[in-house]
């Protein structure tokens, strides 16, 4: 095998084959050089600059954390179906980053054949000095959202 092959035979985006790799970790746990490495192998991997540059995703995030904060099982379900339909809808294949991570586990039971990634920093205190030094510094942009807190979805 040479360089140039790859292990994994590049496929185009196609809806109806689904998600190939599930990307679970959150931020700054190596997640662009993730989405690198998942378009060099013909993925199109959906990150959190997609959910401000694709038309109508930040409306289903926002309909996803507005179901988690009405601690409706039945409503959750259908506004993580909605995410991750639209994300099909446009052709995604592969996910990875915040907030995409935060539905891994229907992103898993839909697509039971995907690779699921784990991205994890050394430590939980590496992961948040790296948060402040980067995301951190503007605050104000994870206040709102769908990126705010919501006590209900927690596990």
């Amino acid at each position: 095998m040479s360089l140039g092959d790859s292990l994994v035979s590049p496929q185009p985006p196609d809806a109806a084959a689904g998600f190939r790799v599930i990307g679970a970790g959150l931020g700054r746990t190596g997640t662009t050089s993730l989405d690198a490495a998942m378009m060099t192998l013909g993925m199109t991997p959906y990150h959190m600059r997609d959910v401000m540059g694709t038309a109508g995703h930040l409306d289903r995030w926002i309909g996803y954390m507005d179901a988690c904060k009405s601690n409706n099982a039945a409503a959750v379900l259908a506004a993580t179906d909605a995410v991750i339909n639209a994300l099909l809808r446009d052709c995604f294949t592969a996910t990875s980053d915040y907030p995409a991570c935060l539905i891994y586990e229907r992103l898993m039971e839909r697509f039971p054949d995907a690779l699921v990634l784990l991205g994890v920093r050394t430590s939980g205190k590496a992961w948040a000095e790296s948060m402040m030094q980067t995301i951190g510094l503007a605050p104000e942009s994870m206040a709102g959202y769908p990126f705010a807190s919501c006590p209900s979805c927690a596990r």
